[in-house]
């Protein structure tokens, strides 16, 4: 490539919870999605856990002042 060629790229910014729900996501649906009711409701109930973790995770830190 030129040195002054335009390259675009993705950031992807999750939180741990995020990315524990995207693995188990993707090895439940990868290559192949599940068809199984029971699985997808389970990651459905999931995802709506990691959201909530992800928010009380955010009101532990904000209510935890590290400044003296």
């Amino acid at each position: 490539p030129r040195k002054d060629a335009i390259a675009a790229c993705e950031i992807q910014v999750r939180t741990l919870f995020e990315e524990i729900w995207g693995e188990i996501d993707h090895t439940v649906n990868y290559p192949k999605p599940t068809t199984n009711p029971a699985t997808k409701e389970q990651l459905r109930v999931l995802s709506k856990l990691v959201s909530t973790g992800s928010r009380l995770a955010d009101s532990i830190f904000k209510l935890h002042d590290p400044i003296p």
